[in-house]
């Protein structure tokens, strides 16, 4: 299993707090690529 880092965490925090946000704006509130957070997201 891969180590949580920083944008991890924030990641699931924010979806915590709202499960229908996009990748797009999910992106733009942790501050990564929409490629990136999509990847981090799946796994």
């Amino acid at each position: 299993m891969a180590e949580l880092d920083k944008f991890d965490h924030r990641l699931l925090e924010l979806l915590q707090e709202n499960s229908r946000l996009t990748g797009s704006e999910l992106a733009d509130r942790v501050g990564l690529s929409s490629a990136a957070c999509l990847r981090r997201v799946q796994r």
